[in-house]
């Protein structure tokens, strides 16, 4: 052997205890799968281009459904039901009894462990639904190379046939709707503006044709300042601070107890708010109404960024700060 060629030195792929990265499935599981990032972590699992929130924990008579997605560029609803455990009758059940109302085609379980009953379940779900539907079955596993940080793996264990070419080649062949294309031009040049000036960006170099840009103000997921565009009968854009993940009740706390001083400092009344689980935290300035057309852009941007700078500017060292108190206490000896 030449001793030119050195023999490299790899690390080893080793499985980390699911509930040692996500404590549990609603307070800590569902908020991180929320995510942009993270929902494109399974979207490239179930092959197509994205997945874009609609809402979570959506109410379905006494039932909530986890997430409810649509496929970028199209109009196909997907509604996410999650275990961090082994699969079980129930949320296959609760699956099959969400979808209907939803209006939602495709269907994806997501479990720690989904045994070959279950599997089969899905497979034949597949057999006798037509081509407009899809049914997934999903095991989860957070992995690691030696001292790394856990990372997500999504393993397509159950899904129907010929479901890339499907959903993919309609996908590539069609026009952006009308929708898709107008985020495209909205957001085009805005992550450089917005970095320039201070703010925080995103993670995913790639075309945004969702209506919300997520920056992340941690390295570990648990804050973002985001800014969003509706395009409803009351257009309009907006900025807010979002806290999320287990402890981000404990972390809303210490932040409020500084209520006054944070809206004094940022400069004009804010909107705190939690959602019915405590998972997910906000403050919201008043949104800037303003129509979609192109001529309107340029000022929305402009009003969009120096929220979103001074949103970063106010609020990044009292969420830190925050985080890691809570963090040490968490770990302090005898708690």
């Amino acid at each position: 052997m030449s001793s030119q060629h050195q023999i490299p030195t790899l690390g080893r792929l080793e499985t980390v205890p699911i509930k040692s990265v996500w404590s549990s499935e609603p307070y800590a599981f569902d908020p991180w799968l929320s995510m942009p990032d993270n929902l494109q972590f399974l979207a490239d699992a179930l092959e197509i281009p994205g997945l874009e929130l609609l809402s979570t924990q959506q109410s379905v008579g006494p039932f909530y459904a986890d997430l409810v997605c649509q496929i970028i560029g199209t109009d196909q609803k997907v509604v996410i039901e999650n275990q961090l455990d082994k699969a079980d009758h129930r949320h296959l059940g609760q699956v099959l009894t969400y979808a209907p109302h939803l209006d939602a085609k495709v269907c994806v379980w997501v479990a720690a462990e989904i045994c070959d009953e279950h599997r089969a379940a899905v497979d034949w779900l597949n057999r006798i639904s037509n081509e407009a539907y899809a049914f997934f079955a999903v095991e989860v596993r957070a992995v690691r190379i030696g001292n790394s940080l856990p990372a997500p793996l999504f393993e397509v264990v159950a899904k129907p046939n010929e479901w890339a070419r499907v959903v993919s080649e309609p996908h590539q062949n069609a026009e952006l709707s009308e929708y898709s294309a107008s985020n495209l031009q909205f957001w085009e040049s805005f992550h450089e503006q917005l970095v320039e000036a201070g703010g925080a960006g995103r993670r995913i170099n790639r075309p945004l044709k969702d209506a919300n840009y997520w920056g992340p103000l941690t390295e570990n997921s648990k804050a973002y300042i985001s800014g969003w565009r509706s395009q409803s009968r009351n257009p309009h854009v907006g900025a807010f601070l979002g806290i999320y993940n287990p402890d981000a009740a404990l972390v809303w706390e210490l932040l409020e107890e500084q209520k006054s001083d944070l809206e004094l400092e940022f400069g004009e009344p804010l909107d705190w708010s939690a959602n019915k689980q405590r998972t997910v935290f906000k403050v919201v300035p008043k949104p800037l109404f303003s129509g979609t057309s192109p001529e309107n852009w340029p000022a929305q941007r402009k009003w969009l960024i120096e929220k979103m700078v001074r949103l970063r500017k106010v609020f990044e060292k009292p969420v830190l700060d925050a985080i890691a108190a809570v963090d040490a206490q968490a770990i302090a000896p005898g708690t």
